[in-house]
This record gives C-alpha cells, sequence and structure tokens, in this order.
C-alpha cells in the first residue's frame, strides 16, 4: 500500500468509495467539492489517498483552523473491504503528524466548522467510534441534527412587537458583522456566505433599527437544505424573536 497526496482525478473514486463506507452521510459531486477542495483553509499537503494495487483503498482530508491552532480530520474513510489492515490508522497517522508540523495543538474529528459535511461521528458508526478511541479521541459533548418535513403549511409565528424581520443584503453586512463579533465571531465565514447567495439566505430581526437576531441557511452543504448558525442577541432571547 502506497500513500500519496489527493488529485482532483482521484475525485470519482473517493466520492464512491465515501458513499460505500458512510451509507448515513452520502456526498454529491457538488458537497465533495465543497468539503475538499472548496474550503478556504484546503492544503494539498493534508489530503492524501492510499493506493493497493492501483486502486485508491482509502483516503483523508484535514485542514488547520489557524485562528484556534487547531486541526481537523474533516473527512476519513477507508473502503469496506480493505477495512481493518491498517490503513485507516496509516492516514490518520501520517495527517495527524502533518498537521502537528504546521504547528496544531490540537485534533478534532470532523466537526471542522465553518465548512464541514457533518458535526462529529453518528453513533451509528459504531465500528468509526471504536476507531477513533483506539487511536486515542476522547469524547468532547453530543451534537444532535434535527429535521422538519415541509410539505405541510407551517404554522403562523407572530412577530414580536416593535420587531422586524427581513431579508439582509450587503447594506447590512457591516451591522452584521459587529454584532457577530459581539457575540459569535466564528459564525462570520458562514454568514459571509449565506450573504453572498446569488438570493441572501440570511434573515435579520431588527428592533429600532438594530439588529438582534439573526437567522442564516444553505450557509454550509449547500443544496441540501440545511439551517443555521442562528443566534438571538442575548438580552432578546425569550421573546419570540427565535
Amino acid at each position: 500500500m502506497d500513500i500519496r497526496g489527493l488529485h482532483r482525478d482521484d475525485r470519482d473514486s473517493i466520492l464512491d468509495l465515501w458513499n460505500r463506507a458512510t451509507p448515513f452521510d452520502a456526498l454529491s459531486a457538488e458537497l465533495l467539492e465543497e468539503k475538499a477542495w472548496g474550503d478556504p483553509d484546503f492544503d494539498p499537503e493534508l489530503a492524501l489517498v492510499a493506493v493497493d494495487d492501483g486502486e485508491v483503498v482509502g483516503f483523508v482530508v484535514g485542514v488547520l483552523r489557524g485562528a484556534l491552532q487547531r486541526g481537523y480530520v474533516k473527512l476519513l474513510a477507508v473502503e469496506p473491504g480493505h477495512q481493518r489492515q491498517g490503513i485507516g490508522r496509516a492516514l490518520l497517522a501520517r495527517v495527524e503528524t502533518r498537521l502537528a508540523e504546521q504547528g496544531a495543538r490540537s485534533i478534532r474529528l470532523l466537526e471542522s466548522a465553518p465548512n464541514y459535511l457533518v458535526p462529529g461521528i453518528d453513533t451509528r458508526y459504531e465500528a468509526a467510534l471504536a476507531f477513533a478511541a483506539a487511536a486515542g479521541y476522547g469524547h468532547v459533548g453530543n451534537a444532535q441534527n434535527l429535521s422538519v418535513d415541509l410539505a405541510g403549511t407551517p404554522p403562523a409565528r407572530a412577530v414580536p412587537d416593535g420587531v422586524e424581520v427581513r431579508r439582509a443584503t450587503q447594506d447590512d453586512a457591516t451591522a452584521l458583522y459587529a454584532f457577530l463579533d459581539r457575540h459569535w465571531p466564528s459564525w462570520q465565514a458562514e454568514a459571509t456566505v449565506a450573504l453572498r447567495n446569488e438570493l441572501a439566505t440570511l434573515h435579520l430581526a431588527l428592533r429600532d433599527e438594530r439588529i438582534v437576531g439573526f437567522s442564516a441557511s444553505d450557509a454550509n452543504n449547500l443544496g441540501t437544505g440545511w439551517f443555521g448558525p442562528m443566534g438571538i442577541a442575548p438580552d432578546e432571547r425569550r421573546s419570540g424573536i427565535g
């Protein structure tokens, strides 16, 4: 088995491999592009494939988020028929070493905000959880993905008195970023994507022309109906704005 850099020519191979190995988190070609080469911190030194007899049997994509000095393993998968042969561990070890050399002080698996596919390991992947534990990774928290059926008519929601809710425009950018700086600076990247979509997918709640809340969609995992991030100013919570 050889480990080499990931090439764009490998896209179809790793896409098929991923979808066979992770049935609960299917990728399209567009989503793979977004998660790998489309990440603003993409580094070809941290994107690797394992090749056995000319066949791609595993791959890993890592990133370093400089502000936090934290590394992330965004994607990691091994062909089901080649699992339990040390391929995943070899790929992980290689990217761990490179992240450490670049200054990473810690590494997390999969979440990699703001450009991520999933917020962690789905607990249905019992083998993946065992693999992570054996590699020295510990549990840091729980995340829940929730869904809603939009086939019917959503219930009407009253807007609180004195509050305006509207779609954001580029003219709101300065005030929006100031609001995020005060409360959630790490969400600026996702808010920027939502604001720049052809039809902005970011809405604002304003009281006396002051931003008191926001919500974004299609800021991550584009085209999949992904909602968030969303935030309400602390002094405006429990008022019905959210």
